[in-house]
């Protein structure tokens, strides 16, 4: 699994006197634990004068109350920086395995102990996606996907598939739940007929519409439909590409998979879960 990269680059400003700060972002990056980040981070020298510092990194597992350090404070390198200068440097960081959303930190400090700053990180277990086997019940997910766009993902994620390679296969699956990701645009409307007689007999169904689809910009990026007793939910530009290692995409993958399913749907929306 190839290392994410994390970009930790923003406006705000931490630091403690007129020594080196540390610009972070507003928003804590999501990541999966399990795999080896490359952390990007931004320093910048506020003074007038030349700064060559020696920093530490010590890595805290957080709660809404408390901060648990991961090990001790540990030498990383000396920053060189020119009046005014900003530099990024890259971080080797590997979390520990959790089992769900988990907060951490990175503090840097000066080797004499003086604070620089601390960059927020949100960690989330590999196994996401294994959500949907629950989801589709007793029966596989079916899956529509003529180039593989999400098959592989969800392998190798242990979700249950089952593959459906035509239109007419599709509408004559009998799954809880199928994903629907056609193979480019327009999307033929036969497809969406197949679908909809899934629907009709009480099935749900995630179709993934390419980016490029032709959609009225008066309707939302995703939206629900009930022809029967069933439901479809159809989402405009979905970034299957980007579902792999961001943990943000498989969140709301499983979002819109946990809409379709629903009992009420009005309520899933009104009243969404954490």
């Amino acid at each position: 699994m190839k290392a994410a990269v994390l970009c930790l680059l923003g406006c705000g400003v931490c630091g403690l006197g007129a020594g080196l700060e540390l610009l972070s972002d507003e928003c804590a990056p999501a990541v999966f634990t399990g795999a080896p980040q490359q952390v990007q981070v931004r320093f910048r020298n506020p003074t007038e004068q030349r700064l060559d510092t020696a920093v530490w990194t010590r890595l805290y597992q957080a709660s809404s109350a408390t901060l648990m350090p991961l090990g001790d404070a540990t030498p990383w390198k000396t920053l060189s920086l020119l009046p005014g200068q900003t530099i990024v440097e890259t971080f080797p960081l590997k979390l520990p395995e959790v089992r769900c959303r988990t907060a951490f930190q990175v503090h840097w400090r000066e080797k004499a102990g003086q604070q620089i700053g601390r960059s927020h990180i949100v960690a989330w277990p590999r196994d996401l996606l294994e959500k949907l086997n629950t989801l589709a019940g007793a029966q596989p997910l079916d899956l529509f996907d003529p180039q593989s766009q999400l098959k592989l993902v969800l392998e190798e994620a242990n979700v249950k598939v089952e593959t459906v390679l035509t239109g007419p296969d599709l509408a004559a699956t009998a799954g809880r739940l199928a994903f629907v990701v056609p193979p480019s645009a327009p999307v033929e409307p036969m497809l969406l007929s197949h679908v909809k007689k899934r629907a009709e007999k009480g099935f749900a169904s995630v179709v993934l519409l390419p980016t490029t689809t032709a959609f009225s910009d008066a309707l939302p990026p995703a939206l629900l439909v009930s022809p029967g007793s069933g439901t479809i939910v159809v989402v405009r530009g979905f970034r299957v590409a980007a579902l792999a290692d961001s943990p943000a995409t498989q969140r709301d993958l499983l979002r819109l998979a946990e809409w379709a399913v629903a009992s009420d749907p009005l309520q899933f929306v009104l009243n969404p879960k954490p």
